[in-house]
């Protein structure tokens, strides 16, 4: 399959097995005795935003991929300028998000998330991301981190499934 034929799932994938091999090696290290504490807390902080970023680009792509198979040149262009300025991934953004290209979606993500994200992990997720890049102290642990992986991975293939 060359470049212009591979699918907006295809693009999110390989982010994801970017972000999947990111992880990998972040565990790799923090598993090794002779690591140093300072330079995984510093890790698993640059995990978090990487896990932030897959799942704001992952859904980007998706959203771009499924406009750019539908549409005109001209809405391409458009849709594409407002899609590079995503929000936070937050809960409610991307309830509104979904929403636009189909109500209905709107309300099933709305219903998905609540019943897989009850305690909203996905906006802790952001915020935690936010208070990072914004050089305010925080420390986020593995399990936060395997947590925040595995519901961007599920939160991106709910788009994957409407969208693509």
């Amino acid at each position: 399959m060359s470049p212009q034929q591979i699918t907006g799932r295809g693009q999110a994938e390989r982010l994801g097995d970017a972000l999947q091999d990111l992880f990998a090696r972040y565990e790799e290290y923090i598993r090794n005795p002779d690591s140093s504490p300072a330079l995984a807390s510093d890790l698993s902080k640059f995990a978090c935003v990487r896990i932030c970023g897959y799942l704001e680009q992952g859904i980007a792509t998706l959203a771009l991929a499924h406009v750019e198979t539908r549409s005109a040149p001209t809405a391409v262009r458009f849709a594409s300028s407002w899609l590079s300025r995503m929000q936070n991934p937050r809960r409610g953004a991307l309830i509104e998000f979904i929403g636009r290209f189909n109500h209905q979606w709107g309300e099933d993500f709305r219903k998905w998330l609540e019943s897989v994200d009850p305690a909203n992990t996905l906006d802790n997720l952001v915020q935690t991301r936010n208070d990072i890049a914004h050089g305010l102290s925080t420390g986020i642990g593995h399990d936060a981190l395997v947590q925040y992986l595995g519901l961007a991975i599920d939160v991106t293939d709910w788009f994957a499934d409407r969208l693509d």
